[in-house]
C-alpha cells in the first residue's frame, strides 16, 4: 500500500514526475498500515523518484547498467557483495 500510495503521488503532477517533491517530503497515507515509519516507502526507486524525480532515477539506474557493464554481475567476490547488497536494499520492505 505504501507503493501505491507514492506512486500515485509521483504520477499526480508532470513536474512531480520529471523533479520530484524535495529529499523527505514523503508522508505516507496510510497510518493504518505504518504507524511508526510514515516518511519512508521502502523500496529505493520509488524513493528516489518521489523526492528527486525520474530525472535523477534515470541517473542512477543508468550508473548501476555502467557498473554491470563494466564488472558484470559475479565475477569476483566484492562485485558480487556489490549486487547483493545493492539489490536487497532497492527493494527493502521492512
Amino acid at each position: 500500500m505504501l507503493w501505491t500510495d507514492a506512486l500515485e503521488e509521483i504520477i499526480r503532477s508532470w513536474t512531480r514526475f520529471v523533479f520530484g517533491y524535495g529529499p523527505g517530503q514523503y508522508v505516507s497515507d496510510v497510518q493504518q498500515y505504518a504507524p511508526t515509519d510514515k516518511k519512508n516507502i521502502h523500496n529505493y526507486f520509488l524513493q528516489i523518484a518521489h523526492g528527486f524525480g525520474a530525472t535523477t532515477l534515470a541517473v542512477i539506474v543508468s550508473y548501476f547498467f555502467w557498473i554491470f557493464h563494466q564488472f558484470g554481475a559475479l565475477t569476483s567476490s566484492p562485485v558480487a557483495a556489490f549486487w547483493i547488497f545493492n539489490l536487497h536494499a532497492k527493494f527493502d520492505v521492512g
